[in-house]
């Protein structure tokens, strides 16, 4: 195995072999073990996808997924958005470009807009830059709401 193969991305990305992935399964599962209790207390589950769930690593971002219990009367919609924007930060359309100044109302996140067509599964999907450490910027986790 050449040094190339064993820095390769899985997700679609050849990274250079001095290029550190952006998150690994145990940084996500340290996140997801810090959100757990809370997210539960709101009625919600979380999950792990993408890459870091399919490959260990992503060079790309964290797919996280809040999915409702299954009475949704027990679900705090407007605590989850909370929780969310007070831990990761400001919340941004999911597929927006980085140049883009739109945010969402910063109380809420903004309900996902389903294409004609579509079956609507997720109340909302958003990204978040928040800083993995404290001390470093640029972390992407896109979040997806059911």
């Amino acid at each position: 195995m050449d040094l190339y193969e064993s820095t390769r991305d899985t997700n679609r990305r050849a990274p250079t072999a001095f290029k550190p992935p952006m998150w690994t399964q145990d940084e996500a599962l340290k996140l997801i073990h810090e959100l757990q209790s809370r997210v539960w207390s709101l009625g919600y589950h979380i999950a792990l996808g993408g890459g870091v769930l399919n490959h260990g690593t992503s060079y790309n971002d964290l797919d996280l997924y809040f999915l409702p219990f299954s009475d949704r009367s027990k679900c705090n919609e407007n605590g989850l958005d909370t929780l969310l924007i007070d831990r990761l930060g400001a919340p941004y359309p999911l597929g927006h470009k980085l140049d883009d100044e739109r945010l969402f109302n910063n109380d809420t996140l903004a309900p996902y807009e389903v294409p004609e067509g579509e079956t609507p599964f997720y109340r909302t999907r958003a990204t978040f830059y928040p800083c993995r450490n404290f001390d470093e910027v640029g972390t992407r986790i896109d979040v997806f709401i059911g």
